[in-house]
């Protein structure tokens, strides 16, 4: 399963979840793969953000090396998706 049918799996379960909480149902029940696999994603996010920042900080200094730090700055945080070409 990839991540944007993850993500539409949540969505779901999300509906479903609003909708028992509407009927008053308990719903514990939650899959816990997905809520792993929500805080895979915001850690990730919270990895982009944290490079991002670096790498506009470094700009912003400018020097020499700038483009080499920020490269693999961003290589580094990218590593093992898909827009990494080689």
């Amino acid at each position: 399963m990839n991540d944007k049918e993850r993500l539409e799996m949540i969505k779901g379960i999300q509906k479903r979840i609003k909708e028992h909480q509407e009927k008053g149902q308990n719903v514990s029940n939650l899959h816990s793969d997905y809520v792993d696999w929500l805080i895979e994603q915001a850690e990730k996010v919270e990895r982009y953000e944290k490079a991002i920042k670096e790498c506009i900080e470094r700009m912003n200094e400018g020097g020499s090396g700038t483009r080499s730090f920020i490269y693999e700055k961003l290589r580094e945080v990218m590593e093992g998706t898909e827009c990494m070409g080689k």
